[in-house]
C-alpha cells in the first residue's frame, strides 16, 4: 500500500449472479456502467507557453481551473515532439496550488499528480510544471505540446475514488530559439 491511487476503466463489464447457501429464488440486479463526461464549468486543464534555446531546460506550466469541488488525482499525457524534445519531470512550484506530487514518465508522456492526503483539494492556478529537455539537435521552432489522454479523480462520500473527463483541454507551445514553423 503505497497510498497512490490509479484509475481504470474496464475493457468489458459482465451481468452475473451469486449464489449464497442452496442458492434459490432471488431478484436479480443487472450491471450497469456510467460514464461520467466532462461537465459545463467543471475542471479544465491548459498545457501554458515557454521559450528557450536547443540544449537548454524549459519550465512547462500545466494549469488547472474550475476546481470547486476538488480533485484527489490528475492524470494527464502530454502529446509532443519527442524527436526534439525530452520529458524529464514533472514538480509542483515553488508555492504550490495543491499540495502533492507528480510523477512523470519519460517514455510514455503520462504526468500523473496525487494529493498529500488523498483526499479532495481545491485550488486553481499552475498545479504542475513539466520540465522539457529541449534537445542539442532541436530546430528553432514553435513545438506544440498537447493533452492526449487525461482524467481527474475526486473522493466520493464513501472513501473510494471516481475518475472524471475534463471540460476542456488546451494546448501549449514550447518555442525553440527564433520560433518559426517546424
Amino acid at each position: 500500500a503505497d497510498n497512490n491511487q490509479a484509475s481504470f476503466n474496464p475493457a468489458k463489464l459482465t451481468a452475473g449472479s451469486i449464489t449464497v447457501g442452496i442458492g434459490g429464488t432471488t431478484p436479480t440486479t443487472t450491471a450497469t456502467t456510467t460514464t461520467i463526461t466532462g461537465q459545463t464549468g467543471g475542471v479544465s486543464f491548459e498545457v501554458g507557453t515557454v521559450k528557450g534555446n536547443a540544449g537548454e531546460t524549459v519550465y512547462l506550466p500545466i494549469i488547472m481551473s474550475g476546481n470547486q469541488d476538488g480533485v484527489s488525482g490528475i492524470n494527464l499525457e502530454l502529446v509532443f515532439d519527442k524527436n526534439s524534445l525530452e520529458l524529464v519531470d514533472c514538480y509542483t512550484d515553488d508555492v504550490p496550488v495543491l499540495s502533492g506530487s507528480w510523477t512523470a514518465s519519460k517514455t510514455s508522456g503520462y504526468i500523473v499528480f496525487v494529493t498529500g492526503t488523498g483526499r479532495n483539494a481545491t485550488g486553481n492556478g499552475t498545479v504542475g510544471l513539466a520540465e522539457f529537455k529541449i534537445k542539442s539537435t532541436a530546430t528553432d521552432g514553435v513545438y506544440p505540446v498537447s493533452i492526449g489522454y487525461a482524467k481527474y479523480s475526486q473522493q466520493t462520500a464513501d472513501n473510494n475514488q471516481a475518475s472524471f473527463n475534463p471540460a476542456k483541454l488546451t494546448a501549449g507551445t514550447i518555442t525553440v530559439g527564433a520560433g518559426g514553423t517546424v
